[in-house]
């Protein structure tokens, strides 16, 4: 079952091109994958802190060190996974290129991936996904001291 998962996650692909390279239905490839998201989503839960895994202090030096940037205390960026049209709301999953997505929103820090979000619809634009986020009134009243680069679809 993990495999399965993996190679959706790893390639990219529809649901039907890891179900043919598997030898399985695309339904069973989607129960499947979704079943792994949720069981990984049980243990982000349990093990994913921000920020307490590490100082900031320890943070800041970790990206200083690889990309001579100073400051820095996570890294922000989205991806949109393929989907399935749904059969309720449908228009609301599709993204910019016309595809039928999740739009998933991940935080590093300069070693490991620290957050997730994976509930927004293709639709959704990467700023509002930011704004609506706990990290984002964190940073933004001061709880969280430096910089969380990101690209273009993120404020500044």
């Amino acid at each position: 079952m993990l495999c399965v998962a993996l190679r959706f996650f790893a390639n990219g692909s529809f649901l039907y091109n890891v179900g043919d390279a598997e030898h399985i239905s695309k339904a069973t490839v989607c129960r499947t994958v979704r079943k792994v998201c949720l069981a990984l989503k049980r243990f982000l839960r349990i093990s994913v802190v921000f920020p307490g895994h590490k100082p900031l202090r320890v943070i800041k030096e970790e990206f200083h060190r690889i990309a001579g940037f100073p400051n820095v205390v996570r890294c922000i960026d989205g991806t949109h996974i393929p989907i399935t049209a749904p059969s309720e709301h449908e228009a609301d999953y599709v993204n910019r290129r016309s595809i039928h997505s999740i739009n998933v929103q991940i935080i590093c820090d300069a070693a490991h991936i620290t957050n997730v979000e994976a509930k927004w619809p293709g639709s959704v634009h990467d700023s509002r996904m930011y704004r609506e986020s706990t990290l984002s009134n964190r940073l933004e009243c001061g709880e969280i001291d430096g910089f969380l680069p990101g690209d273009r679809g993120y404020p500044c």
